[in-house]
């Protein structure tokens, strides 16, 4: 949903912070890729920050394809310090959620 210019100072960052932070523990404990074939909220939440981005993951469908994968190569190449092997850890997430 659209959210109007007037509508930013309602919005709770506090909550969306928290969120955040909820997905990356799921990350911490098991990183997304294609292989692990890995679904779910925190992958939505990937595709989503790598679209807004401009990598785009072929759909934002909580699904880490081929597409996804790519994506985050893609993004991993663009920080040279990061290992571009498409896979979503702990690294990977902060710089992306930065």
């Amino acid at each position: 949903m659209p959210v109007d210019e007037g509508d930013w100072a309602q919005i709770d960052w506090a909550s969306i912070t928290a969120h955040v932070d909820k997905l990356k523990g799921v990350v911490s404990h098991s990183p997304l890729s294609a292989r692990r074939r890995s679904r779910g909220e925190a992958v939505r939440a990937v595709q989503q920050r790598l679209s807004d981005l401009g990598h785009e993951p072929g759909g934002i469908d909580g699904i880490f394809g081929r597409n996804t994968a790519r994506a985050v190569k893609e993004f991993q190449r663009k920080f040279g310090f990061l290992k571009a092997d498409g896979v979503v850890g702990v690294q990977t997430w902060d710089v992306l959620f930065a």
